[in-house]
């Protein structure tokens, strides 16, 4: 599939910056719970904000972290069948998983982005400290679905040319069958 090709780099450069930027935002989560307990243990003064704040920064790590892992194959599964099935079983299992994804992925954006949109029209915002616009943090619904669905989308157009092959590893895309 010459379209798989022709994107598979983009998408794999996207899951890349965007798993940097998650890593980020951990590493953020680390120093402001340091920067918390600090605080509280340490100089008797807690502050209000980092409890409010880590949870927003977990979901935007977690949500747009998901399409490098994908990429690189570490999302959790269980194999017990799968690794008992012939190449080509194996490369029909992948095409379905994969068209299950994209479904999944579809329904999580628009849905995702319902929801923000509406909280956005309500302004509603967070109860705490921080003032925030709750369509803030949950934007990472849809942002996270879209960056998974394209990463599904070239995994699915890969699965699909193996199944060609006759469920055949292609060793270029590194599409573990």
């Amino acid at each position: 599939m010459g379209w798989v090709r022709k994107i598979s780099s983009s998408i794999d450069v996207i899951s890349k910056l965007t798993g940097i930027l998650s890593a980020f935002l951990m590493g953020a989560i680390a120093f402001v719970v340091s920067y918390e307990v600090l605080m509280r243990y340490v100089f008797r003064a807690p502050t209000g904000w980092t409890i409010e704040f880590v949870p927003f920064l977990i979901l935007w790590g977690g949500f747009i972290g998901a399409s490098l892992t994908l990429k690189e194959d570490r999302h959790i599964r269980v194999d017990l069948l799968i690794r008992h099935l012939s190449p080509k079983a194996r490369s029909i299992m992948h095409v379905i998983t994969g068209g299950i994804g994209l479904l999944f992925c579809s329904v999580l954006f628009v849905e995702g982005l319902k929801m923000s949109m509406q909280t956005k029209e309500l302004g509603t915002v967070t109860s705490g400290t921080l003032v925030i616009p709750i369509f803030i943090p949950q934007l990472c619904i849809p942002v996270g679905a879209a960056l998974l669905f394209l990463q599904f989308l070239k995994r699915f157009g890969q699965d699909i040319d193996s199944l060609r092959r006759g469920g055949i590893k292609n060793e270029e895309e590194g599409q573990p069958l």
